[in-house]
């Protein structure tokens, strides 16, 4: 992977947090992978992995959630 991000994020109403989790995960890495296929062939290759599931990876495999209920674990 060519960088990290981390992401904040807050779930509203009556959202699970895995399910919310997975369908954010898909959604992005759809959006993603649609953007570097069609735009930047060089970009692309950033994103090849060897996997008998899939041809790109955006978002680590089994990524940490953390629940950041203070500003010192925010920090």
């Amino acid at each position: 992977m060519p960088n990290h991000i981390h992401i904040i994020w807050q779930i509203q109403d009556k959202h699970q947090k895995a399910s919310f989790q997975q369908s954010f995960l898909k959604y992005t890495a759809y959006q993603i992978k649609f953007t570097i296929i069609t735009e930047s062939i060089r970009e692309r290759e950033n994103y090849k992995v060897k996997a008998s599931d899939s041809q790109y990876q955006f978002w680590e495999r089994n990524g940490l959630s953390i629940d950041l209920w203070s500003r010192r674990i925010l920090l």
